[in-house]
């Protein structure tokens, strides 16, 4: 692990209750089965890890991530790239606090060639 890698896990360590516990989930849709005409059983993986929303404005969201995708109550989650087995990537799902957020937009903070934390543009 690099050391901004575990940097960044430290810090969402140490915030406490300002980093709630969450969970970022991804639903991949089965295939079609020509033999049976219908889709094979799709998968979902869900991985356990720490979020931090800030909800500060939606100009400044805009600014990050393109002004014709924002949209009003949209909100920036951070979370730390250590424990993912994939990157964030819309059609996603992060839960925060038994609240569903949809991600519509996600971009790596890199060291090197490594994420080590994501910026994701999450909306309920």
């Amino acid at each position: 692990m690099s050391r901004l890698l575990n940097t960044v896990s430290g810090v969402f360590a140490k915030l406490g209750g300002l980093a709630a516990s969450a969970t970022i989930t991804r639903t991949v849709a089965g295939a079609y089965d020509p033999v049976t005409g219908g889709p094979t059983p799709g998968s979902t993986t869900t991985i356990n890890t720490k979020a931090v929303l800030d909800g500060s404005g939606t100009k400044a969201l805009g600014f990050r991530y393109g002004e014709g995708l924002v949209q009003t109550g949209d909100m920036e989650a951070m979370i730390p790239a250590a424990g993912l087995t994939f990157d964030p990537a819309p059609g996603d799902s992060l839960t925060v606090g038994g609240v569903d957020f949809a991600v519509i937009a996600a971009r790596p903070t890199y060291e090197g060639s490594m994420p080590v934390l994501w910026q994701l543009l999450v909306r309920r």
